[in-house]
Parts: C-alpha cells; sequence; structure tokens
C-alpha cells in the first residue's frame, strides 16, 4: 500500500482503492520556508474566526462544488444558524445522495488535490508542518466538538417533525462541511502549494470555497442548506472556545453553543456550574474528565481541594517536564467521595506554547497507585518500570 502523506476531513471513507506511488521531490524546508508556516496559521485562524460573509459568495462557491463534481445547480437555502434548517423535503435517498455528492467530491480532492501534492514531496516534511500545526492551531480539538454540539442540537431538537426513520439517517447526512474542520486541511494544502509552486485553478477554487462556504454546511443532491457565521465567538487565551458568563458561540437567530476552555457544555449544564456556584465535591463527582478538569479551572484549586471531606495527600513529586527545563508537580491524594468510597486522584501539571495546564484524573485504590509515578504510568496503561524507562529515554 502506497503511503499518503496528508489528509482532509473524510479522507478515511472509502479512498483505499486508490493506490499511488509517490517519488519524493522535496526532502527539506529551507529556513525561509518554515518561517513563513506561523503566517499560513494565523491566516486560517482568521478566516476560521471572522464573522463577515457574503450571501453572494457562499453560492458561488457552492455552485463552483456542485458543477466541479458535474452535478446541477443546487438551490442554495440560507439561514441564521444550523438550529433553523429545515429539513421537510430532503431527508430521503440517503444512500443515492452519499453516493452521488461525497465521493465524488473525496475524489475530487485526491485526484485533483492531494496527488498532485503528495507525490512531490518527502513524508518528513508534511509531518514537520503537521506537528507545527498540531502546536500552534491552538483550540484544534474544540472543532470537532463543535460538529458534534450542532450535528445534537440538528438531531435532538431540529428535526423533531420528521420521522423516526429519517432521524436516523440524518447523521449519515451526505457531505457535512463546517469551516473549522476544512480549514485545518486548507491551511496545510495552502502552505504546500505555495511552497511547491504549484498553485493552479483547481486549487485557487477550492481555497476560496473553503473561505466562502459559510459555517456550517450540509449538501444534498439538488440542494444545500447553509449557516451564516455566529454572530459572536468567544475564546480563552490559548484560542479555544469559552465562555463563562454567556455561551461561547451565539448565532443571529438566538442558537448558542456552551463552552468552557475548549470543553463543550450543554445549556443545562451550564446553567447549573457556570451560573450557579457548586462546591467541590460536586465537582469532582462529574464523571466526564474534560468538563470536570476545566471546571476545576474555572473555580480554582483552591476553591475545589480546600472544601473536599477528609482530603488525604499521599504523595508529591516534582520534576522537570521530559525535553525541557520547565517544572512541573504531581500531587497524589484521596478524599471521601461518598460514604462508602474514598476516591484516589492525581493531579498532573505540564506546559504547552508557553503555558501551564493541569488536569485530575482519577485512579483506582491499589498498591501500583500509591506513588505518583506509579499513579501516572497506570493512565498510560504501563507499569512503573515500563514508565520509569520511557521517561529516562
Amino acid at each position: 500500500m502506497a503511503r499518503r502523506n496528508f489528509s482532509y476531513p473524510g479522507a478515511n471513507q472509502g479512498l483505499n482503492r486508490f493506490k499511488v506511488k509517490s517519488i519524493p521531490k522535496k526532502v527539506e524546508l529551507t529556513p525561509d520556508e518554515e518561517e513563513l508556516i506561523p503566517q499560513y496559521v494565523d491566516k486560517w485562524s482568521k478566516i476560521c474566526n471572522s464573522l463577515e460573509y457574503s450571501d453572494e459568495e457562499i453560492i458561488k462557491s457552492i455552485e463552483w462544488l456542485y458543477n466541479t463534481i458535474g452535478l446541477d445547480k443546487p438551490n442554495v437555502l440560507i439561514f441564521d444558524s444550523p438550529e433553523s434548517y429545515k429539513f421537510d423535503n430532503y431527508t430521503d435517498n440517503y444512500q443515492m445522495y452519499v453516493d452521488s455528492i461525497n465521493s465524488k467530491f473525496r475524489t475530487f480532492l485526491l485526484e485533483k488535490l492531494i496527488l498532485k501534492v503528495d507525490k512531490n514531496l518527502d513524508a518528513k516534511i508534511v509531518n514537520k508542518v503537521n506537528i507545527y500545526l498540531l502546536k500552534n492551531n491552538r483550540g484544534q480539538g474544540t472543532f470537532n466538538g463543535l460538529q458534534s454540539a450542532i450535528m445534537d442540537s440538528l438531531t435532538n431538537s431540529v428535526i423533531k417533525k420528521i420521522s423516526d426513520e429519517q432521524k436516523l439517517n440524518i447523521r449519515n447526512i451526505v457531505l457535512k462541511y463546517d469551516k473549522y474542520n476544512f480549514s485545518s486541511f486548507a491551511m496545510l494544502y495552502d502552505y504546500l502549494t505555495d511552497i511547491l509552486d504549484m498553485k493552479n485553478k483547481d486549487s485557487i477554487d477550492f481555497l476560496q470555497f473553503v473561505k466562502n462556504t459559510g459555517f456550517f454546511t450540509i449538501f444534498f443532491e439538488d440542494t444545500a442548506l447553509v449557516s451564516r457565521p455566529p454572530i459572536i465567538i468567544h475564546h480563552d487565551d490559548l484560542g479555544r472556545f469559552h465562555g463563562e458568563g454567556t455561551a461561547a458561540i451565539q448565532f443571529n437567530d438566538g442558537f448558542k453553543i456552551y463552552f468552557l476552555y475548549g470543553v463543550l457544555m450543554t445549556e443545562e449544564e451550564f446553567k447549573n456550574y457556570i451560573l450557579n456556584k457548586i462546591p467541590g465535591e460536586l465537582i469532582m463527582s462529574i464523571p466526564n474528565a474534560d468538563l470536570r478538569t476545566a471546571l476545576i479551572q474555572f473555580y480554582g484549586y483552591d476553591y475545589v481541594f480546600d472544601y473536599l471531606p477528609e482530603l488525604n495527600e499521599i504523595d508529591r513529586w516534582k520534576t522537570k517536564q521530559a525535553g525541557t527545563d520547565y517544572d512541573v508537580e504531581y500531587v497524589l491524594f484521596e478524599y471521601k467521595h461518598t460514604r462508602w468510597r474514598v476516591a484516589r486522584v492525581i493531579r498532573c501539571e505540564w506546559w504547552e506554547q508557553g503555558h501551564k495546564e493541569t488536569a485530575v484524573l482519577g485512579v483506582p485504590r491499589e498498591e501500583m497507585t500509591e506513588t505518583c509515578k506509579g499513579a501516572l504510568a497506570w493512565t498510560f496503561g504501563m507499569t512503573t518500570d515500563e514508565y520509569n524507562l520511557i521517561k529516562e529515554a
């Protein structure tokens, strides 16, 4: 099987039938080319978070897509948010839609865009750029949460009027496009085609499509449902979606999506945990580890841990973050979780992009986890000896 250097949203859906013999031509980035990477991160981050739009440009971009994959000009319906989408006439014959649009669009991406770049690059160049983008395109993990929030809204509230059978199909809708998801691929593709001097009409048109095709779009065979961008988007200092006293993302028709430090929340969770102050014991009982960590950050460690019942510190370990000069500290402790249960957790620290991050992870009460090193090893599915060897390496 030939290697594939980089991928795009949906790349794992039925593309294994293509075999490509890649002949690397460019094997190293020059210092000047490496210095250009941050410019592309900034460029596409601004595109993602732009609140500006033009209905005319949205329609033009979608018509380009349909024409490119050999379909007639669609009916483009533009709404103020994804929650306003109307599915009454567009929820039948999903398999036909998938065959006629999704596969054609993926084929276009592969044959017209990806393969032409792939055969001119050594894999280590793409890996190097990808590592930088992952480290610096902050909040990328949030974008999956964003799409999940929108699709949950469509599934659970918007389409109550349609049949149960159609409701089951809604998550397999043709081609789901959101600007954040596609911009990750476009950012990489834009940079690579520039350093290879391979920009052509197809690549320019595709990048314009990503830039202009609304905020969230669902494509059917003859119709596209498009959402205009939100009117408000809030971020924290790390670029993650974040709203403390209000929704992080708000649309013109009142649709809201709630995030706390990049962690997706329901409206009920936002009201119960943010608008109403809750005790540390309740925070620590929340089963969702990401949400629990975000709430600890929101309320502060002193508030959460000072009031935990029968708090008992077991071990504390100060060290350097592997491969850096950053000081980090791990604290292992137990507290009375319920009347009959004692919980053991470890507080971890690490540095990312110059900022100290923290997380609290639950571990079982057993001999292995009676030290910080043992508890950390358990979280990685290792023995203490295996963890020590990796840390030393």
